[in-house]
């Protein structure tokens, strides 16, 4: 399983890098996630169409988990029974 992480915008916050690094250092070495920074659109529709050309990219039969700061939480603990499900069922 590869795992593609898509930021729009970039970070450059020392804090949150290290935070970023630490978080992304959990991941065992056969599923180092990939990040991609996307850059932000003059409006948001441009925003938008920016982000779907990279989902896109990613193939059709690619499982998407779409975040946004306006939905719900989950703990760490959820998203990887959520992501180990995933993996054992495949994308088809």
């Amino acid at each position: 399983m590869k795992i593609l992480i898509l930021a729009t915008g970039t970070t450059r916050e020392k804090h949150l890098l290290a935070l970023e690094a630490e978080y992304l250092s959990r991941f065992p070495k056969a599923l180092q996630p990939v990040v991609k920074e996307l850059s932000e659109g003059k409006t948001a529709a441009q925003t938008a169409a920016t982000q779907l050309a990279a989902l896109n990219e990613a193939g059709a039969e690619a499982y998407k988990i779409a975040l946004d700061e306006r939905g719900g939480l989950r703990s760490s603990s959820e998203w990887a029974a959520a992501l180990a499900k995933q993996a054992l069922q495949g994308t088809k």
